[in-house]
């Protein structure tokens, strides 16, 4: 993964998830995504490498994303491995933004590890970071 990949678009429920990530898996209708609320870098001209989702998501609701889009992605995606939290202990507020830190930390790793966005490297399938 390069330096340069960022989160380009962020779903923050199923319902979201089921419309926006067909769209941004076909690059077609870009201009009706919800980008209005977005918190994503919104660079939408950037291939999309990869789908990761945090740990409220479950299997059940990624199934349902999935079963949104037609086509099988060529891109991997991964799902948060709530195992890993080490910060129970720690105050809402310092500990959610903690938490969100190391879990970007772990998610970059994981695309490192996987190869994300290496020319000619193409994987697919569901992985946890």
């Amino acid at each position: 993964m390069t330096n340069r990949s960022s989160a380009i678009h962020i779903v923050t429920d199923t319902f979201a998830g089921k419309i926006d990530i067909p769209l941004l898996l076909s690059v077609k209708h870009l201009s009706i995504l919800s980008i209005d609320k977005n918190l994503g870098s919104q660079s939408y001209s950037a291939s999309l490498v990869a789908l990761a989702t945090g740990g409220g998501v479950t299997r059940f609701e990624i199934g349902r994303i999935r079963g949104a889009y037609e086509d099988d992605p060529q891109v991997p995606w991964l799902r948060a491995d709530l195992s890993k939290r080490k910060l129970k202990m720690t105050p809402p507020a310092t500990g959610e933004e903690a938490y969100g830190k190391t879990a970007a930390e772990r998610l970059k790793k994981r695309l490192d590890e996987l190869q994300v966005g290496k020319e000619g490297v193409v994987k697919k399938g569901m992985f946890w970071f």
